[in-house]
């Protein structure tokens, strides 16, 4: 599994005793499987001011068990884009997670799911210079109409349809702070990292 850095992942003991829910939609949910991390792989050059190599891999104690339809809960994986893969401007992502519904809100009990257009890379960069030093390991979505990520989305992942089989392009890293206009959300581009 991938995921962003954060500040939860910042010292190497950050991670103990958090817990990988799967097979579940809601965030309090007796019957999701929990599975214990047994490690956190953080990308060795992230950089926590410019948000550079925002990743980090999480390994499970325990493989997971993939369930298939017809099942009460469903346990399926996803896939990786190819390397270098991009994606065209104002093509339409997925974005799902348990974040803030807006920035004074509070985060919802069931997982939400947002379809939105990447937003124009150097446009981004421009709107985004006072703040931070974007590059092309990320990419931006949403920013319009006050759709985007929100606080708690952080590693999320953003999904691509690729000839019918989702995909993670992207992982939530930042935005400022939530749907504002011109401000996109910024994830971290999967597809740069297959070197690493």
């Amino acid at each position: 599994m991938n995921t962003v850095c954060n500040h939860r992942f910042r010292t190497e003991d950050s991670w103990k005793g958090i817990i990988m829910k799967v097979g579940t939609n809601l965030m309090y949910d007796p019957k999701a499987f929990n599975h214990t991390i047994a490690k956190v792989i953080v990308h060795d050059q992230w950089d926590t001011v410019e948000q550079a190599n925002d990743i980090a891999l999480v390994r499970l104690k325990l493989k997971l068990t993939f369930l298939t339809k017809g099942l009460q809960y469903t346990i399926n994986s996803v896939c990786l884009p190819k390397k270098d893969f991009e994606v065209a401007v104002s093509t339409t992502v997925t974005l799902s997670g348990f974040g803030q519904l807006g920035e004074h809100e509070s985060k919802p009990d069931y997982l939400q799911k947002l379809d939105m257009p990447i937003f124009d890379h150097e446009t981004c960069i421009k709107n985004y210079d006072e703040h931070v030093k974007l590059n092309d390991m990320k990419l931006c979505a949403g920013g319009i109409g006050g759709h985007d990520s929100c606080m708690g989305d952080s590693g999320g992942p953003l999904i691509y349809n690729i000839e019918g089989r989702m995909h993670v392009i992207g992982v939530v890293s930042f935005g400022l702070p939530c749907a504002q206009k011109d401000y996109p959300g910024v994830y971290t581009k999967v597809s740069k990292y297959y070197d690493w």
